[in-house]
């Protein structure tokens, strides 16, 4: 352990009015043995899922001011869940820490670790999950909307999330008997559920007003029904929700099944079914400028969400095919060329567009292609 030394130092003044004057200074103090160190230092934090099946629940932590946050895939996991999550802890060399590492603690509230260094110092580190980012969509919580054939469920917040589920619930009224191309399944990776998208083979239905393919589709924005009576489908869709952050990245879980039966509805009265034709899915999200030169609201559809000149930044899955298990996707933004993001004067939408069939807005796909998804979530600076 550290001694009590004295030292005397004598030091000689070299400038000024009292140059070549000597003073003796007295030290008294504590001197440390060569292996103490003043460090208590948390180092880093992981969650290793072989400890514990939890930990795969904790997507990263990161450091903050009075200790560490825990960033969560989803934040509605169970209570019991959060309890049962156990953090290895890296800390300086020599050091102890309260509660120990790699012990289970109950972060359904804050837990405060106790840092003692070789040398008796004290550091407090105070850890806790995080709460989540506000462009994250769990799919846990849907509304039951409409009545006798056209009831079926919509995923929430409803001000935030449209699908295609709001025009194709009336397919029920020309004979359709297929079901619906979206729906809530237990069938999801983290929490009670998630969402499955299915594209609908219609191009047998009569009426004019009904596509040949209807994908199932799940997006930021709105959904009006009005032009579709007019034949214009692609404009029902009304893509993208006020943002303002930079967004940074796209993340989240998916599994696709494409249908076995390819076929190009584009013209409804001369369908064809091309044999080397492959369905592939669509996840994307498109970070554009919400008002033109004039200062009126540009709202893309489904005519110009891939091609319109007011997207900035685009973060596109490059890999549609077929998934049999969940599969996770992180992707940056790519700004497109000649673009920047503007933290002054320039207002933005966000668009997360999900598609069952990549080429469904041009009315090609498979029918039974099937998108399920969970926990999308872009982070934002």
């Amino acid at each position: 352990k550290g001694r009590n030394i004295t030292l005397d130092i004598k030091v000689e003044v070299i400038a000024g009015d009292l140059k070549g004057l000597e003073v003796n200074v007295d030290f008294k103090g504590t001197k440390l043995d060569g292996d103490q160190s003043s460090e208590a230092e948390i180092l880093e934090i992981t969650f290793d899922p072989k400890l514990a099946e939890e930990n795969a629940l904790v997507r990263s932590v990161e450091e903050t001011e009075d200790g560490f946050s825990i960033i969560l895939f989803n934040e509605e996991i169970a209570e019991e869940q959060k309890a049962k999550l156990t953090p290895t802890i890296t800390i300086s060399e020599g050091a102890t820490i309260e509660p120990k590492s790699e012990v289970a603690q109950d972060f359904n509230k804050e837990v405060v670790y106790t840092v003692t260094s070789k040398d008796g110092t004290i550091q407090k580190y105070t850890v806790r999950i995080a709460k989540e980012t506000s462009f994250f969509f769990g799919f846990e919580e849907w509304e039951s909307k409409g009545e006798g054939i056209a009831k079926h469920n919509r995923p929430l917040p409803s001000d935030i999330l449209a699908s295609s589920v709001e025009g194709a619930s009336l397919l029920g009224l020309f004979g359709w008997e297929g079901g619906f191309p979206v729906e809530k399944t237990t069938d999801a990776k983290f929490g009670n559920h998630a969402i499955k998208l299915i594209t609908l083979d219609t191009h047998k239905l009569g009426n004019p007003l009904v596509p040949a393919l209807t994908s199932g589709s799940v997006f930021t924005g709105t959904f009006n029904l009005g032009p579709a009576m007019k034949g214009d489908q692609l404009s029902c869709t009304k893509f993208g929700v006020s943002y303002d952050k930079k967004p940074l990245n796209f993340r989240g879980w998916y599994k696709y099944t494409p249908g076995e039966v390819f076929i190009d509805g584009t013209d409804k009265n001369n369908v064809l079914f091309p044999k080397d034709k492959m369905d592939e899915c669509a996840i994307q999200a498109v970070l554009y400028e919400a008002k033109d030169s004039e200062g009126k609201e540009v709202i893309l559809t489904g005519h110009d969400i891939n091609t319109s000149d007011k997207r900035v930044a685009v973060a596109v899955l490059a890999d549609g095919t077929a998934k049999t298990e969940y599969t996770y996707f992180d992707i940056p933004f790519k700004y497109l060329e000649g673009k920047t993001y503007q933290e002054v004067g320039v207002d933005y939408k966000l668009a997360i567009v999900c598609s069952s069939s990549k080429e469904g807005d041009l009315f090609k796909g498979a029918g039974g292609s099937t998108l399920i998804l969970d926990d999308l979530e872009v982070i934002g600076e």
